[in-house]
């Protein structure tokens, strides 16, 4: 991975932390280590390692992340904050080649 931080959306977070804590690996190893940012208005203590809750303000979350976080912010999954990103046109780069196929 390039990416200095993740950002999720609290549901994709909830199914990353039930998951990736108990995973080994080099990329499981990488992705626990990662700074993690969850907007979110109902998550208060977050479980995962590295975990930030940074609110609903989108814009002031990735505003804050690019001054705090050295390297790419990565968004995994999170549909809706994905959609609200593009809408405030704040994605440098979509990418759909690390997606799997079902």
């Amino acid at each position: 991975m390039t990416a200095g931080v993740l950002l999720l959306g609290r549901r994709t977070y909830e199914g990353f932390a039930e998951a990736w804590p108990t995973r080994e690996g080099e990329f499981a190893d990488e992705s626990n280590s990662m700074s993690t940012y969850v907007v979110s208005s109902t998550l208060v203590n977050p479980e995962w390692n590295n975990m930030m809750v940074v609110g609903t303000d989108v814009a002031a979350a990735v505003d804050r992340i690019r001054n705090e976080a050295a390297g790419d912010i990565l968004v995994n999954g999170s549909v809706q904050l994905v959609a609200e990103l593009i809408e405030r046109d704040l994605v440098d780069e979509l990418r759909a080649d690390d997606v799997f196929p079902c």
